[in-house]
């Protein structure tokens, strides 16, 4: 479907043999930043992705599924990520160090950063764990000034402790690696130049330059120590290179990198090494055998290129009950993961098709296609309010022939009627805008910040809006050709209404339909309602927490699942929306949803769980604000009845048995959209849309009873479960995306709002690739 930014046209399509119009749009900026740092606990369960913007996401490998995202501020320089874990509490613990010389312990509840400590050496590039992961458990420090420093995370103790230093280098120490039995360390340096240390007496074992002592300046970005004790280096050069560790002897090198080699890594069994850096090449070496004549020798195997700009981090992982994988970011913001056994033979996949996907937020839809409806868009530094464009009433026009799309042309173009730049260094953690789209908030680690957008004739009066804590742009910097062509945006004031002091730290915001209220979700699963037009907290609904936590328990098991990472890191509450009544309140946490009674302000029950225990990772009410609809990462849809905290009668019949093409659409579904008049609703995953009809009754297709999705028997109706995408009107139509979505959510009966955009125009505003190979030369 043709169209230009900013001015985008509408194609009608058909869904459920209605004709319906779908709005592209691609009007919303994002600009996702570049993977700095990946860390995984020991147990290969989670992994932590540090990105450039500061921000830090924590990824479960089991259904990769960002459980957790700890937001950035500006000009932070995140280098290196380290996870520890502590006996005593049987907690996690997560380091970072970055290029402003703190050593950082995040509070993975809080999502704040709990201890910082000086590193007492500048900028820090490195953070190395000891494998033996003792008490105390010791991290190697790599530091700008020239000096290897360890630290200690004691149990109980907050922060890093400093325990001593070693002999300081020429150049800065870029890197280092523990040898298995922790007995001994190894450094690289800018000066390209590798040390080895001996722990207990701090004396340099080995000292080796890596490069021939002629040209340029060589930095080793990358130093670890095989089980056998075999040192790998990677360079400034390209080379990747194996080391003797007991005479400093070069054992073999290769240069199948044609640009600086950023990042090695080395399966668990020590057999196989991976190497990555600017020429965006993932290579894999292999030990072969050894024989009785000749020790084993290390042979290229294959490469991969899934990355097309630098790629700056590299680790091996191996989750539970599953094969080693292989994980790499770069600056692209891709990451992506790679079969270890597999490595020639599979493709790499990528885990996320939408990383730092900005917070959309639509009004509630307008029973007319010709009334526009406002959309804000959360970014890192400001929020952008928009009014979305508008066609005709098409709805008795005849319906285009199945998988026909036709172009119908807007009556108004998207509008962009401001923009709220705010103040300080702290990014935006979530947005929220009214049903009627006359009010909009977003919350930072600084407080809570709430914009009323009046009529004209209201903004005639409002010429004093507060404009000290945000600065108020209400056009963009640049107008795009939609507003050129509608002839620009009149000037108008915001009103910044005040809130109450001492409100926490909010990560998710609803407001409530019919009300001056807004509802507020803290990381600690705490829920606040504040009345804006007295600037009051009316509810504080604390014991959120408590049943929140039980189904934590429940999911924790036994002792031994306790300490794995993921159900400890699982969120208190991760998800928020309200009933287009108001009445009602859901909130997810780990596999469960909970409901709270905003009318009363009271807690009114958990919902049961589907019977794979995926985490939720979407929910809505319906249209009548009577039913809950939610999704988990394994793409299983449920619908519940909200009074009774009961499955609805449609999740029974067939909540066990959804067709495969629903279940194996790419990614997870993290949009729900409900059509606002019937039982229609739209799913979304970040590169496939699903169309259904919970309304549709359909043939019996066996007699006997089988189980529902919560483990009890029940007459069994099927659904549509061929494979394909499905007709036009046909239910559970999947619908695949050319670019990536952002949002997808019904805007009237008769249309749809689409915002997508493709990883092209996002390549524009990423920085150029240090190393572009030119064919031919």
């Amino acid at each position: 479907m043709p169209g230009i930014n900013g001015k985008r046209k509408r194609a009608d399509v058909c869904l459920d043999g209605e004709l319906i119009a779908l709005h592209r749009a691609r009007v919303v900026e994002w600009s996702p930043t570049a993977v700095t740092a990946l860390a995984a606990t020991a147990d290969g369960t989670v992994v932590a992705v540090a990105r450039e913007s500061g921000s830090i996401e924590l990824w479960n490998t089991e259904h990769w599924q960002c459980m957790k995202r700890i937001p950035g501020k500006e000009n932070s320089a995140i280098s290196c990520l380290a996870w520890t874990y502590d006996k005593s509490s049987g907690r996690w613990r997560l380091f970072s160090g970055g290029l402003d010389g703190l050593l950082t312990e995040w509070d993975l509840t809080s999502l704040q950063a709990s201890t910082v400590t000086d590193s007492n050496g500048g900028a820090v590039w490195c953070l190395a764990v000891d494998p033996q992961q003792g008490s105390p458990q010791r991290v190697a420090v790599a530091c700008d000034d020239g000096a290897l420093r360890n630290f200690e995370a004691q149990d109980g103790v907050p922060g890093l402790q400093y325990a001593k230093t070693f002999q300081r280098t020429e150049g800065r120490v870029l890197c280092a690696a523990w040898h298995p039995d922790s007995s001994t360390i190894v450094t690289g340096t800018s000066t390209g130049v590798m040390h080895a240390w001996e722990v207990s007496s701090n004396r340099e074992l080995l000292r080796i330059t890596a490069g021939n002592g002629s040209g340029a300046e060589l930095c080793i970005w990358s130093v670890l120590v095989l089980p056998d004790g075999t040192m790998v280096s990677g360079d400034s050069t390209g080379s990747v290179q194996l080391w003797d560790s007991q005479h400093g002897t070069l054992l073999q090198a290769f240069s199948q990198h044609k640009a600086d080699v950023m990042a090695i890594a080395a399966s668990t069994d020590g057999n196989t090494i991976f190497a990555t850096g600017i020429d965006v090449q993932v290579a894999c070496f292999r030990k072969l055998a050894a024989t009785s004549t000749s020790l084993g020798k290390w042979v290229y195997l294959d490469t991969r290129r899934p990355h097309t700009h630098d790629v700056r981090a590299m680790l091996v992982l191996t989750p539970p009950d599953a094969d080693p994988l292989l994980l790499t970011g770069a600056n692209d913001a891709q990451l992506f993961a790679y079969s270890i056994r597999h490595f020639q033979t599979s493709h790499p996949v990528r885990v996320c098709k939408v990383p730092q996907r900005p917070g959309l937020h639509l009004a509630a839809p307008s029973l007319k296609p010709s009334q526009p409806v406002s959309l804000l868009a959360v970014q890192r530094l400001h929020v952008d309010l928009w009014q979305t464009g508008c066609t005709a009433d098409r709805s008795k026009q005849q319906k285009p022939k199945a998988d026909l799309a036709s172009l119908a042309s807007l009556t108004a173009l998207p509008t962009h009627l401001a923009r709220i730049k705010k103040t300080g260094i702290d990014h935006i953690i979530c947005g929220a805008l009214s049903p009627d789209g006359g009010r909009l908030a977003f919350s930072d680690q600084a407080g809570l910040h709430v914009y009323e957008l009046p009529s004209v004739a209201a903004a005639r009066t409002n010429t004093d809006a507060d404009a000290q804590a945000d600065e108020i742009d209400m056009t963009a910097s640049s107008p795009s050709k939609s507003q050129q062509a509608a002839g620009g945006q009149a000037e108008r004031k915001l009103v910044h209404l005040a809130v109450p002091e001492g409100l926490p730290t909010f990560h998710e915001l609803q407001f409530r339909p019919h009300s001056s209220q807004l509802v507020g979700l803290t990381a600690q699963g705490n829920l606040l309602v504040v009345d804006m037009d007295t600037a009051e907290v009316v509810a504080q609904l604390k014991e959120i927490a408590q049943p929140l936590q039980l189904s934590y328990q429940t999911l924790s098991g036994s002792q031994q699942q306790q300490q794995l990472a993921a159900p400890q890191l699982t969120p208190t509450a991760a998800l928020l929306t309200v009933s287009s009544t108001g009445r009602w309140a859901a909130v997810a946490g780990a596999c469960h949803a909970h409901i709270f009674d905003l009318e009363s302000r009271s807690y009114h029950g958990r919902l049961p769980a589907l019977q794979d225990s995926a985490p939720l990772t979407a929910l809505t009410f319906s249209a009548n604000g009577e039913g809950l609809i939610t999704a988990n990462a394994s793409n299983h849809i449920a619908v519940y009845n909200v009074e009774t905290l009961s499955a609805s009668d449609w999740t029974r019949r067939h909540g066990s048995h959804l067709p495969s093409r629903l279940l194996n659409m790419p990614g997870s579904i993290v949009t729900i959209s409900v059509h606002p008049q019937t039982a229609d609703i739209i799913v979304a995953t970040p590169s496939t849309a699903c169309h259904i009809s919970l309304a549709k009754q359909r043939p019996a297709e066996a007699d006997q009873p089988k189980q529902d999705p919560f483990g009890k028997e029940y007459p069994y109706q099927s659904v549509n479960s061929a494979e394909g995408g499905g007709d036009a009107g046909e239910n559970f139509r999947v619908m695949p995306m050319q670019h990536p979505i952002l949002l997808l959510a019904y805007t009237s009966p008769l249309s749809l709002l689409l915002v997508d955009k493709p990883w092209d125009e996002v390549y524009k505003r990423l920085p150029e690739p240090l190393y572009r190979h030119r064919y031919g030369s």
